[in-house]
């Protein structure tokens, strides 16, 4: 008869993939709900927690009648689908709002390092190498910019992975299946901001055209594989796209004076870039606190800074060594890391960052994705590999 400890061990190594998902739920869910219980954050829009379904009538209009003489509301309409559903059906079962807001939390922490793991499987690696790669980046320095205050954003980066996986997938198959769960994924995330959606599905864009550089995928299963990731796609979002467009013809360019592009290149430097930082909320504060208070120890604490400098050097020498998928993750660090960075630092920039800024601040296109620090996602996942 065997000993209990060693059937442990034997279940683990039958089942790593099992094993692993629990473990990450554990380090993903248990943490935040043991943080501060009780209390809710005011995150991404308090009416969230307020009234869900006060927010959800509203957001079924383009016009709202209550402010001035009338206006187009900014990404209202976008709450409609997942978040307002989600909040109103756990206050209608009468979940507590804080429970409601760490479960949420704590399942996009979940998925970002759950979705590296099994990235990293599909390329053949271990499931200790699996595993090291999804804690590296899920519980990477770049949640502490968003979770808490704008954790929807973060979604596009739970997502990054498993976008890369499924177009992977999609063009070495003829099913449908791998492009129907990206359009699936594409439905959770993308609806409140198609900036952090846009910047992070250059990952999988990168890893289809490697594919077909290095011959591991025929050009014609990449196009069908596009082509079906694309419609699907644009289906099950056409309905914020359109909104989009009415709410930048008609609505109040509210973030051309509150979020302008010179305010995040000033903090989007490679240093701070290369340790996942790098969003400019993240060191601001006012005469009460910092915006974001447990952030002040990556700028104010030396052994703090000097860890994130030392992991990201090591993360870089890895490149050195070989490893499954290593070509196109390069390729995708550099792509994410100069896009991230952009026209930073904006008072020595060099050609490719004047044009950045250019770009950025005077085009129409640039200014709807000058928030370039939501490539970040890119840097943070190949230097997780």
């Amino acid at each position: 008869m065997s000993r209990p400890g060693r059937s442990i061990i034997e279940r683990a190594s039958t089942h790593p993939n099992r094993v692993a998902a629990i473990v990450f739920a554990c380090c993903s869910y248990l943490p935040i709900l043991l943080t501060d219980p009780g209390r809710v954050s005011a995150d991404t829009k308090s009416y969230l927690t307020i009234d869900p379904a006060s927010l959800l009538s509203q957001a079924t209009s383009m016009w709202d009648p209550s402010v001035g003489a009338g206006t187009v509301p900014h990404q209202n309409i976008g709450y409609l689908f997942p978040l307002g559903p989600y909040y109103w059906l756990m206050d209608t079962i009468g979940l507590a709002d804080w429970i409601t807001q760490r479960l949420l939390w704590g399942t996009i922490v979940f998925a970002a390092a759950f979705g590296t793991y099994r990235l990293a499987r599909w390329l053949g690696w271990s499931a200790c190498g699996a595993f090291v790669a999804g804690f590296a980046y899920g519980f990477s320095p770049y949640v502490l910019s968003y979770l808490a205050r704008l954790s929807i954003i973060l979604a596009p980066w739970a997502a990054l992975p498993w976008m890369i996986l499924l177009t992977a997938k999609a063009a070495r198959t003829r099913s449908w299946k791998p492009a129907a769960q990206f359009a699936v994924i594409v439905a959770l995330i993308g609806s409140v901001n198609a900036t952090a959606l846009v910047l992070a599905g250059l990952g999988p864009v990168i890893w289809l055209i490697a594919d077909v550089v290095t011959r591991r995928v025929p050009a014609a299963a990449a196009v069908r594989a596009a082509a079906q990731i694309g419609v699907l796609s644009a289906a099950v979002s056409i309905w914020w796209i359109v909104a989009l467009r009415v709410q930048g013809a008609y609505g109040i360019p509210i973030l051309r004076y509150t979020e302008t592009y010179e305010s995040i290149a000033e903090s989007s430097t490679p240093a701070e870039v290369i340790r996942g930082l790098g969003y400019w909320f993240l060191y601001g504060g006012d005469r009460l606190d910092p915006w974001v208070e447990p952030a002040s120890a990556y700028f104010n604490s030396v052994p703090v800074m000097a860890i994130g400098f030392i992991l990201a050097g090591v993360a870089l020498l890895g490149f050195l060594t070989p490893f499954s998928g290593r070509a196109t993750l390069a390729i995708v660090l550099v792509v994410g890391f100069a896009v991230a960075v952009g026209a930073a630092p904006l008072d020595a920039s060099t050609p490719y960052g004047a044009l950045f800024r250019w770009f950025a601040a005077d085009t129409t296109a640039g200014l709807a994705l000058r928030s370039t620090t939501r490539a970040a996602p890119l840097v943070v996942l190949a230097l997780a590999f």
